[in-house]
């Protein structure tokens, strides 16, 4: 987490920091965290499915069904409008 929290200090706008952290966040299971730090990731890379796919799964851990089915949903579209805007395939590896 410090390595990444460094990266951020040195490239503020860069989305993969903010996913890897936000992959860390949830893994710790801090959600609220998780949700922000997906938001900013999306902020800087909106075309990346597979990070409305995981900030969908954040929402739904806090108890916000709606707002992560609009999260899938969008990442369902970008997959399959935007096929390379994701490495790994929409609900990979995760609990759903």
């Amino acid at each position: 987490m410090n390595d990444v929290n460094r990266g951020l200090k040195l490239a503020p706008s860069n989305a993969d920091f903010y996913k890897l952290r936000a992959d860390i966040l949830s893994s710790n299971g801090d959600f609220q965290n998780t949700v922000r730090d997906y938001g900013k990731a999306i902020g800087f890379a909106p075309y990346a499915s597979v990070v409305y796919n995981n900030r969908a799964v954040a929402l739904a851990n806090i108890n916000k069904p709606k707002e992560a089915v609009e999260d899938l949903n969008s990442a369902m579209e970008l997959a399959t409008t935007r096929p390379n805007s994701s490495t790994a395939p929409v609900f990979h590896g995760l609990q759903w």
